[in-house]
């Protein structure tokens, strides 16, 4: 079902400038196996803001913010739903493009029934904890929100104590945060 997700999303989005290129999906001939082959990315969001990290939250979102929240968007408009925004489902692409990847959990809205979840899928600390949160919309943002958090702050986040601890932490931003 993942699979079946993950391509059905990326050939609907795939035109967008900020979500993963689909190069060619399949079956081997030999082995039978499915395979989907994307566009090479150096590395995922996380990994490239420790190596060089952003001093703002206007340089952070001028760099990579922006191209996430612009993915979200075309997807929104095509009636998908990520439901798995984190920092290692953004990978860094030719000229730091910001791609969001990994729709394997997505939801096609026009399907999306309330109650109806895939509730233990989901990427701890960056799906909310609460229940009210399922809907893919209001997901999206809180997760959107974690990533940001982390990748101006200094530490990885395991668990959502990381994410709190971060919060409560003045020290995790710079002054224009």
């Amino acid at each position: 079902e993942a699979f079946a997700r993950e391509c059905d999303s990326l050939e609907r989005l795939g035109s967008h400038e900020n979500i993963v290129s689909l190069i060619d999906l399949g079956r081997d001939d030999e082995s039978g196996c499915r395979y989907i082959a994307l566009e090479w990315c150096d590395a995922n969001l996380l990994e490239q803001v420790r190596r060089k990290p952003a001093p703002s939250w206007n340089e952070f979102y001028g760099r990579y913010g922006r191209d996430v929240l612009e993915a979200l968007r075309f997807a929104y408009t095509q009636d998908v739903l990520h439901r798995d925004v984190k920092p290692q489902n953004v990978l860094i692409g030719p000229g730091g493009r910001a791609c969001v990847t990994d729709f394997g959990i997505s939801k096609f809205r026009r399907y999306y029934k309330p109650g109806v979840t895939l509730a233990h899928f989901k990427s701890t600390p960056y799906a909310p904890p609460e229940d009210a949160f399922e809907s893919g919309e209001t997901r999206d943002v809180f997760s959107f929100a974690v990533l940001c958090l982390e990748c101006l702050g200094t530490k990885d986040f395991h668990t959502y104590e990381d994410v709190y601890a971060a919060l409560r932490d003045h020290e995790t931003f710079s002054s224009d945060s």
